[in-house]
């Protein structure tokens, strides 16, 4: 059987640039060719790593194309839109290049994004065994998120990634095929469990059960930029209040100030929060006629809070008794 290697990357910092060689070089401990598909360049050193190397300068981060944020607790959910162009469409098209380009030149393909960590003997033992020859694709279970297959690992024969997800070039495409599965949710993963079902690829798909997965996949990702940073959304409550709230997604512990005063009553705003890291949350009530200055580490959000303002930040809503609503 002809085995290669495809690895996608976004690789804009030297921590992620290191990932990646590290990547490359474990995956040919193994002998097998190694095919680098990204939409970001990456200097001659790591190019000459690889058997392959495909860039698509064309390809971009399209602005029409936003995903949300969706942070959730016992209490409250909070949807927010991304605050940057959503990256998977652009990610799969560079997949897709790739494809293109070997042209069933290997009968099996291991696609991973660079910073995925993987036991590959562990892997081997599903993907080499004769039990397992019948299926055309392996995937597994994405975390936290019910109903959805990660899509920074498939693996893969006779070129059935492009049966799943047809022949992407362009983010329309992506769109495209989104709206064909009836749903316009445009998380990827989601989108990955919608096609097997509409296309009726279930049997053709073996989906590792989360223990499986667990013992071949060393880190999901070692390079989340949306988790980098804290989250502080305002939004207008029914009751003509605002409502502060405030995210610690990174995985460190951080400080935050708020401070400001109330325009008619004077009152002097003063209050320090100390938030752990890992989706901790924190939420307070505001008037009308505030100043309202949110201050960490070396950054800080101001909002001047003006009588018949509508701050739409986010929106959310309580599962307790909470007598807040979202306007």
């Amino acid at each position: 059987m002809r085995e290669a290697v495809l690895i996608g990357a976004y690789t804009n910092t030297i921590e992620k640039e290191l990932t990646l060689v590290e990547t490359i070089l474990d995956w040919k401990k193994y002998n097998l060719p190694v095919i680098l598909s990204t939409h970001y360049p990456v200097n001659s050193n790591i190019q000459n790593l690889v058997d392959y190397y495909i860039f698509d300068k064309e390809q971009y981060l399209d602005p029409a194309i936003m995903n949300q944020h969706i942070y959730s607790c016992s209490s409250f959910e909070i949807v927010a839109d991304f605050d940057r162009p959503y990256h998977a469409p652009a990610a799969l098209i560079a997949y897709q290049n790739a494809i293109r380009l070997l042209d069933n030149k290997y009968d099996f393909i291991y696609l991973q994004d660079y910073d995925v960590v993987l036991n590959k003997n562990k892997i081997f033992e599903y993907t080499r065994s004769s039990e397992f020859l019948k299926y055309k694709m392996f995937m597994c279970n994405w975390y936290n998120i019910p109903d959805s297959y990660a899509t920074n690992i498939i693996f893969f024969r006779d070129n059935y990634f492009t049966k799943l997800w047809g022949d992407i070039r362009i983010p329309k495409d992506f769109l495209d095929l989104v709206r064909s599965t009836g749903n316009n949710n445009l998380l990827i993963e989601g989108l990955a469990k919608r096609l097997i079902d509409v296309k009726n690829l279930k049997d053709d798909v073996f989906i590792f059960s989360n223990e499986q997965r667990d013992e071949f996949l060393g880190e999901f990702t070692k390079h989340m930029a949306d988790n980098n940073v804290p989250r502080i959304y305002l939004a207008s409550t029914t009751q003509n209040q605002y409502i502060l709230f405030i995210i610690n997604s990174t995985g460190r512990e951080i400080d935050f100030h708020l401070s400001g005063w109330e325009f008619i009553t004077n009152k002097i705003l003063n209050k320090n929060i100390r938030l752990h890291g890992n989706l901790c949350m924190y939420w307070t009530v505001y008037n009308e006629n505030t100043k309202l200055t949110v201050t960490y580490e070396n950054n800080k959000k101001i909002y001047n809070i003006l009588p018949g303002e509508i701050y739409k930040e986010c929106n959310f809503v309580f599962r307790d008794s909470t007598p807040i609503k979202c306007k």
